[in-house]
């Protein structure tokens, strides 16, 4: 109980003194050339083509997909049959990887396979539950599903007698037209990191090289994350005496040689619309101290911290929301971003004896702070 106690005040603290500085920005910023983006204008959303609708969409560990609303908080089965248990093939999204499915507004298509290797791609209305097939492929299989704006861009995997040879193409929603990505630059075992600013931004698997191209499969170019709105930037972190490991974010402008701190000790950061997003927790070590008991048991869920919005540069920065859960650097997985319109979330963690797990989230607008946490 003292050692929870402590915990508690130490938390305290940390989360007063964020309050009282809740820029986070290094002493080396203050200048005037580096103020936010009301002088400036020089900081633009990036195009994430995320057509936002009620729901922000998520494969569970167990391969169910559910859905929470960004209005209430209420988690769901995306099934939408009442007697369904979600464990077999008998319901019409089990097995589904987080490859083969994607959303355009309250709209989800997905990829099914049946035995003799024969590919569907369905869509389903969240609104009507009605499910609606908008193609199959009889002899080649569709492998994967990605979403931009009204368009989905598909890979089909064909089996031939000298090995397996694919090609990508964009199906467009409302119209119905298909247009096959050039290929020419983009090997069958490159994978889609993400579609963004009418760019492809592909990934070779086991490597930490990344490639783009533009949205035909042209112009293709080395893609190094680092560069934003025109200016380079880098995440660095360092070991406090006490083991926590301390963020402090780096930018070099344009024009400018020498590299500025714009953030510092901060927990782990993502960049949507125009705003970077940042978050304070208590290091995890000391948040399990305070809530388990003597065998083990995790008895509460962990105390969480301050959420932060910044412009690009580190200026603005300002408290979004504050949270007594925990929340951990988990912002999305590969293929989705938890990410709806103006909504984001943040998976929340809980402990059941070593094992966690992000089953819950904390919904958040992005321009007005206001937020949800998830529920049954």
């Amino acid at each position: 109980m003292k050692r929870a106690l402590i915990v508690f005040i130490a938390l305290a603290v940390i989360l007063s003194a964020c309050s009282r500085e809740s820029s986070h920005i290094s002493k080396e910023t203050t200048t005037d050339e580096n103020k936010g983006s009301e002088s400036t204008g020089r900081f633009k959303p990036y195009k994430y083509g995320n057509i936002g609708g009620d729901y922000i969409f998520k494969l569970t560990t167990d391969f169910r997909l559910v859905k929470f609303n960004v209005h209430d908080g209420k988690k769901s089965y995306l099934c939408p049959d009442p007697f369904c248990d979600h464990e077999n093939n008998k319901c019409q999204f089990y097995g589904i990887s987080s490859e083969s499915f994607t959303a355009i507004g309250n709209t989800v298509y997905y990829l099914k396979h049946d035995e003799t290797g024969k590919s569907t791609l369905y869509s389903f209305d969240t609104k009507t539950a009605e499910t609606k097939t908008v193609f199959a492929y009889a002899d080649s299989s569709m492998t994967s599903v990605y979403a931009y704006e009204y368009r989905l861009l598909i890979r089909v995997a064909e089996n031939l007698s000298r090995g397996i040879k694919g090609y990508y193409f964009w199906y467009d929603t409302k119209t119905g037209v298909t247009e096959k990505l050039n290929d020419a630059f983009v090997p069958l075992n490159f994978i889609i990191y993400t579609i963004r600013d009418d760019r492809i931004i592909w990934h070779l698997p086991g490597k930490q090289d990344y490639y783009s191209t533009d949205l035909h499969g042209d112009d293709y170019k080395e893609y190094d994350f680092g560069y934003r709105y025109g200016n380079y930037y880098k995440m660095e972190y360092e070991f406090a005496e006490d083991g926590r490991r301390l963020y402090s974010l780096y930018a070099t402008f344009a024009g400018e040689s020498e590299r500025t701190c714009i953030l510092k000790d901060i927990g782990p950061c993502f960049y949507y619309e125009n705003k970077l997003v940042y978050f304070i927790t208590v290091p995890r070590d000391e948040q399990r101290a305070a809530h388990v008991d003597e065998s083990g048991y995790v008895t509460k869920d962990p105390t969480g911290g301050n959420v932060y919005a910044a412009n690009p540069d580190g200026s603005d920065a300002h408290l979004l929301y504050h949270t007594d859960e925990f929340i951990t650097g988990n912002t999305s997985d590969m293929n989705h971003p938890l990410i709806c319109g103006d909504y984001f979330g943040l998976p929340i963690a809980r402990y059941e004896g070593d094992s966690m797990f992000e089953d819950r989230l904390i919904i958040a607008n992005i321009n007005t702070g206001e937020y949800v946490v998830t529920h049954d």
